[in-house]
């Protein structure tokens, strides 16, 4: 008899042993989860913020538009009508840039006797991606060569022998002075990180032209330029990464161009 109660003591005692080892190790589970866990699936949700869907709608249809046609664009974030906007000789708005702030469109401006437009001179419009406000703005005498991932927006002079800077953001704006050389800029790109510029200019004023070029590189902050090429026929295809740029060379027109890359 006294066997048995020590075995039933013994089993009763084990349960509550039991009982207790699941509910500290239960609760230690519980915190753990919660306390590590949790913050770090905020966290993801928190930084996996959807870009915006910009789309543009023309009218009338490209097929029926003339150098005289007034071109009306509509655009919508997400497949909502937030801004419209017309264009002048036919010339259609074009979305040139989408960083996390802004989306930069380009709009065709009458720039020449007769009415000629050339959708690359100093017309742009900006679309604020969080309050949807729509802006309009022209750069005399200057011409959009490209636009940051840090709405950083890079204008050619061509006359004045420089690149500005225009940081979008802070309202602040900085140069690079081209050699007097070098009196036509025809391209230029920022290095993903936006440390470096690359830009081609030539020797003729011609903007169309693409003989003489030199390929030059230049330090954002220290304006240190380092003179790649020097070529005929020479184009910035793209940065590889922040140390490698990738450009094409035409032997002629009529070939296929040549695709190598620079290591800075």
């Amino acid at each position: 008899m006294c066997c048995e109660m020590c075995g039933k003591n013994k089993t009763a005692t084990t349960l509550i042993v039991v009982f207790l080892v699941l509910l500290i190790v239960g609760g230690a589970g519980y915190f753990y989860f919660n306390s590590t866990n949790f913050p770090k699936i905020n966290l993801i949700l928190k930084n996996n913020i959807k870009t915006p869907q910009i789309t543009i709608e023309l009218s009338p249809a490209e097929n029926l538009r003339t150098p005289t046609t007034t071109v009306i664009a509509i655009i919508k974030k997400d497949g909502i009508k937030v801004a419209e906007t017309k264009t002048l000789n036919g010339t259609p708005v074009t979305l040139e840039k989408q960083t996390k702030k802004y989306a930069y469109f380009r709009l065709g401006y009458p720039t020449g006797i007769g009415g000629y437009s050339y959708s690359y001179f100093g017309h742009l419009a900006s679309l604020d991606l969080k309050t949807n406000e729509w802006k309009e703005f022209i750069r005399a005498g200057s011409y959009v060569l490209d636009i940051g991932s840090n709405d950083v927006i890079v204008w050619g002079q061509q006359g004045n022998h420089l690149i500005v800077l225009e940081d979008f953001v802070n309202k602040t704006s900085d140069k690079i002075n081209v050699p007097t050389k070098y009196n036509r800029i025809q391209q230029a790109l920022f290095s993903p990180d936006g440390s470096k510029i690359a830009y081609v200019v030539g020797e003729t004023t011609n903007p169309f032209s693409n003989e003489n070029e030199v390929l030059f590189v230049s330090d954002i902050k220290t304006k240190a330029q380092t003179k790649m090429l020097d070529i005929d026929l020479l184009a910035i295809d793209q940065w590889i990464d922040n140390q490698t740029l990738q450009v094409k060379q035409w032997a002629s027109m009529s070939e296929a161009p040549q695709v190598f890359k620079l290591l800075l």
